[in-house]
């Protein structure tokens, strides 16, 4: 009986009209954060992205760090629109070789960081650009070699450049001849320096890096002659549904727009 009378007695004190009591009305209306009657937002849901995400050693803009983990400017950009799209997905490193022809041979593949050019222009499907560099031919430092035009770069010697990169193909579609093409910059600096070939077609972006992964120093490579600046960007391939590919332009342009594209592709002091 006691027990009964106890739990009527804390029944009544809970149906007690506190609505004229100010300091109450928000623990009686929604708690103590006052949420009672608002809508909680709905759960974020996070998918895969359904995409082959590949890339190259490609320094600063793409490559795999001291600990194996895939870093570098272009991959933060990739990294930041699979989080803004709520998306998961693993970026793989291969030779830009077998990266390149998986993208124009396999469904929903898309690789970085890709020169576009006019002759990739309808191989692929392009979001960008994500960033830029300069093509430069390099000789070894001391070598005295001078090259003003493409007339003095084909009597020049032999030349190196990476396997179907869009640096190999300007080569070849200018009809240089004296060239050979190589699985990766590293192995054009390390023929360049022990003289198998006269010049390598580089970058200014990623020659110092290049440079001391062969085993050298960025000072024992000159710079004799600057071909252009090339803007970089991520190719999809083809039959890739076209409302993917401008979902991920969308959210790129909005992170150039509200500064985080710019907090990415900044290089470290």
């Amino acid at each position: 009986m006691i027990v009964l009378i106890a739990a009527l007695c804390i029944f009544c004190c809970g149906c007690v009209d506190t609505t004229g009591d100010t300091g109450q009305s928000g623990l009686q209306n929604g708690g103590e954060a006052g949420m009672g009657n608002e809508t909680l937002p709905e759960e974020i849901v996070i998918r895969t992205s359904g995409l082959r995400l590949i890339t190259e050693e490609f320094p600063p803009f793409n490559y795999l760090d001291e600990n194996g983990t895939v870093a570098g400017q272009s991959t933060r950009v990739v990294e930041e629109i699979l989080q803004r799209l709520n998306q998961t997905g693993t970026i793989e490193v291969l030779p830009w070789e077998e990266t390149y022809k998986l993208a124009l041979t396999t469904p929903d593949v898309a690789i970085f960081s890709t020169t576009r050019t006019t002759e990739r222009e309808d191989l692929f499907q392009w979001v960008g650009p994500v960033a830029s560099y300069d093509i430069v031919l390099y000789a070894n430092n001391g070598s005295d070699l001078q090259i003003t035009n493409m007339d003095e770069l084909k009597k020049a010697g032999s030349i190196g450049a990476l396997q179907d990169s869009a640096r190999y193909q300007y080569l070849a579609e200018n009809n240089v001849l004296n060239l050979t093409g190589y699985e990766n910059d590293i192995e054009c600096v390390q023929n360049l320096m022990d003289g198998e070939i006269v010049l390598w077609l580089g970058s200014s972006a990623t020659v110092a890096d290049i440079a001391r992964n062969a085993g050298y120093a960025p000072c024992d490579l000159e710079a004799v002659y600057s071909v252009g600046t090339y803007d970089l960007y991520i190719a999809f391939s083809k039959n890739t549904p076209e409302d993917v590919v401008t979902v991920w332009q969308d959210e790129l342009d909005a992170m150039k727009l509200d500064g985080t594209f710019g907090g990415l592709t900044t290089p470290s002091p």
